[in-house]
Formats: structure tokens, sequence, C-alpha cells
């Protein structure tokens, strides 16, 4: 297993910090996380509203409490190569339990990944999103530059208003490094810290296959408080 790596906000609207961390300390920390069926062991059965979204999703949708889809089609100006990508729940690559969040791209033309529902936090708190991934033959588009094609974590948080893009929305994106965005690589620790500013209410996050092809999984997902 890769040792972990680490991304460290010191603000929400400002720079990204990049280090390491023991895998220890990773698997030391016992909080209750604020996402829940983070481990992806839930998964509700297909409906037919469902369809709006545009995915396909052969084996089922997950629990709607923590997760929507991206992109929905059912909004204007997504591409219809959005058809070229799937999510799936995947039981048989997995850290543990009963299986993995598996997003696969059989084109390289649009983006496609999973919208996390966002959590409650408390103003001025810091918080840690950590999860796994895995990647298996991503190849981004050869056509863009390289750093907005791949595997992509994006934070986004503020007001419940906010969070869906409205104003005052504070987003930021994590620059995963090279060996971890694209190619293939084994399970690998990710971890985010974010210190929320006054005034933000919710957080939340997306795991994106951006502009690529390929397979990229999530499993173990947590959103724990640190400090407050």
């Amino acid at each position: 297993m890769r040792p972990p790596f680490s991304l460290g906000f010191t603000t929400l609207q400002r720079a990204l910090i990049i280090g390491t961390i023991p895998l220890s300390l990773l698997t030391a920390r016992a909080q209750e996380s604020l996402i829940p069926h983070g481990d992806i062991e839930i998964w509700a059965a297909a409906k037919p509203e469902e369809e709006k979204f545009g995915v396909n999703l052969p084996d089922g949708l997950p629990d709607k409490t923590w997760l929507v889809f991206y992109p929905n089609k059912a909004v204007a100006g997504v591409p219809e190569d959005a058809d070229g990508y799937t999510l799936a729940r995947d039981t048989e690559v997995k850290v543990d339990g009963e299986a993995s969040l598996r997003i696969e791209g059989a084109k390289d033309t649009a983006d496609f990944g999973v919208h996390f529902m966002p959590v409650k936090v408390d103003p001025g708190n810091k918080y840690r999103i950590t999860m796994m991934i895995k990647g298996e033959d991503i190849h981004p588009n050869p056509k863009l530059n390289s750093k907005h094609a791949g595997a992509f974590i994006r934070w986004q948080a503020g007001s419940p208003k906010s969070y869906w893009g409205g104003e005052g929305q504070l987003s930021g994106s994590a620059t995963l490094s090279d060996e971890i965005r694209e190619g293939t690589f084994d399970w690998t620790p990710v971890e985010m810290e974010v210190q929320a500013a006054d005034d933000t209410e919710t957080l939340g996050f997306r795991v994106i296959l951006q502009a690529s092809t390929g397979k990229l999984w999530v499993d173990n997902i947590k959103i724990e408080t640190v400090s407050n």
C-alpha cells in the first residue's frame, strides 16, 4: 500500500498545502464520521424516476441520503457524452466490508463523478475528510491540459443556500499528484483538512473522473471534526 497522500487547507478561500502522514495516524482516529454510509455498504434499488439523471446504473442506486450524481443530465448544458460514464457499487474491488464505489469512463470528453450531500458543520471548526482511492488505466484526454483532466477531489463549503453554486460559496480543488491522478495505482489514503470560516454552515465534496477513460474506486469515506 502506498503511503498516504495528504491535503491540508489553511483556509477555505486560500492555499493548498500538500504533505504526507503516517498511515497509523489515519487508522488510529476512531471518531464517528459526519457523513453517513461512507463505507458504501448501503445501496438502494433503482427507480424509474432516477432515469432523469441520464446515468447508466446497472446494479442500483446509492442511498440518496448521502449522494447525488454528477453530472445531472436534467440540467441544461450537460454533454451527451456523459452516457459514456457509469457509476456502480463494486463488490469485488474494495478495501474492506461489502463494496466500494466505482466510477468508470469509456470516453474522455466529459466530467463524471459523485457529488456527496453536504453535512452540517459548526462555523470556525476544523474538519478532516479522508478516503481510500484506487485507479486503473486512467487516461486523461490528450487534447486537454493535464492539470484539468484525470482523477480529482473537490470540496465545497458555505451556507445551505450557497452550497449548490449560489452567491457566497467557498470552494476549492484538491490537485492530486500525477501518480494518483492518472494511470494505475493501488488503494491510496487521501486526507484533506479544511478550516471552516466563521460563516460556514455546510461542507461537502466531489470525487470526479474528469475528461478521462478508465476506472476510479473510492471507499471508506469519512468527515471528522478535528478541533473546535
